[in-house]
């Protein structure tokens, strides 16, 4: 059985690649995703595809479900990687797909904003409703993305969204509405919780978090979803999601990763007045 490619060392990886798959020249100034990713990508140039983004696996099964993803997507309308071949190594399975220059992800941008903060109504608004339109598009297509969170969020040079990261992603046609229903829900209410974990308006509580949340970002997405569902199940859908992200920031509150957040943020507050 196969380990899990996460458990060696970057360098193993990619000599694993060499051995078993082709020449791969490893191009150390590109990454996307985060260093400590589980399914790190490796960008560089393989032989004979060219310039390529490859994602380790520990199991086929998963990297041939993420190819299948990705074409399933592509054929939707929704620029995402070309997924080019699925190959095995000694230590793990690689998905290989073409390489796109120039992305960037929401990682990237800093959500630790107060409630005064120009930056609020500038970039975080704007870009809530822009996910939310987004993501309302992907569940319009009976499309979920499984793991929905900033640093999946990805855009090109023109700002147009790229679908990566679909080794969780399901295609909701033959499920119950209700399996539909819960999966959607269930990518929204994820990618709002990684906005709080990067400390989006630290300064004020947990029920009027929540509460900015589901009007910037869950009723945008519910209102672009054009579906059946009435008024009042959208209110009570979105009243769900808003009750899980406050558990879990009341949960989080005495932790003492949220206690140094805390104090970073008015650290912050103070340098900026």
């Amino acid at each position: 059985m196969k380990v899990r490619p996460a458990e060696h060392t970057p360098e193993a990886v990619v000599n694993d690649i060499r051995h078993n798959v082709g020449h791969f020249v490893p191009d150390p100034h590109i990454q996307l995703g985060d260093t400590d990713s589980a399914h790190r990508l490796h960008m560089g140039m393989l032989e004979p595809y060219g310039q390529v983004a490859i994602k380790p696996f520990g199991r086929e099964i998963k990297a041939l479900h993420e190819k299948s993803m990705l074409q399933a997507v592509r054929e939707r309308g929704f620029e995402t990687f070309d997924p080019l071949a699925v190959a095995s190594g000694s230590l793990g399975v690689y998905l290989i797909t073409a390489y796109r220059p120039g992305l960037r992800h929401l990682g990237q941008v800093d959500w630790n904003v107060d409630i005064a903060s120009p930056q609020l109504s500038r970039v975080i608004i704007p870009t809530l409703h822009t996910v939310g339109n987004f993501l309302a598009g992907l569940h319009r297509a009976e499309v979920t993305h499984g793991d929905f969170q900033v640093r999946n969020a990805v855009y090109d040079r023109l700002g147009k969204p790229v679908v990566v990261d679909l080794e969780k992603g399901q295609i909701q046609t033959n499920h119950s509405r209700d399996h539909r229903r819960k999966s959607k829900d269930a990518d929204i209410q994820l990618f709002g919780q990684s906005v709080l974990d990067r400390g989006l308006l630290l300064d004020r509580s947990a029920n009027y978090r929540a509460r900015f949340l589901g009007e910037e970002f869950v009723t945008p997405a519910q209102e672009a979803s054009s579906g059946t569902d009435s008024s009042e199940e959208l209110e009570r859908r979105k009243s769900e999601i808003q009750a899980k992200w406050m558990a879990g920031l009341r949960r989080d509150h005495g932790t003492p990763w949220m206690k140094q957040q805390l104090k970073d943020a008015a650290q912050k507050r103070r340098h900026s007045n």
